[in-house]
């Protein structure tokens, strides 16, 4: 599911990484969203953080961003339902992937 674009500050970004099965590479980056203000400008909530990965080709896309830079992301998120087969609980797990990240 493709989220509309929002803006976001770079907090890390990690080296470009290969799979387990050495197919495909990934980069992780860490966006944070702002945290919504007050009339006096102090933040009402503490700031969201979102762990995401850009995989393959999308890698060349990027553009030369550091930590700090401010961007504009296109983000797809992804749930999971799984099944752990040793005991047979189930799990969730969510993903987000950048799919458009643009330099302000």
């Amino acid at each position: 599911m493709y989220l509309p674009a929002h803006k976001f500050y770079i907090d890390s970004i990690g080296p470009v990484t290969p799979s387990a099965t050495g197919q495909h590479k990934f980069i992780e980056i860490v966006l944070r969203k702002p945290a919504q203000r007050d009339e006096f400008g102090d933040e009402k909530y503490p700031d969201d953080y979102f762990q995401c990965t850009v995989w393959n080709d999308k890698i060349n896309h990027l553009p030369e961003i550091e930590e700090g830079d401010k961007v504009e992301a296109v983000l797809n998120y992804q749930g999971r339902k799984l099944l752990d087969r040793d005991t047979g609980k189930t799990y969730y797990s969510k993903q987000f992937n950048i799919q458009k990240l643009t330099k302000l």
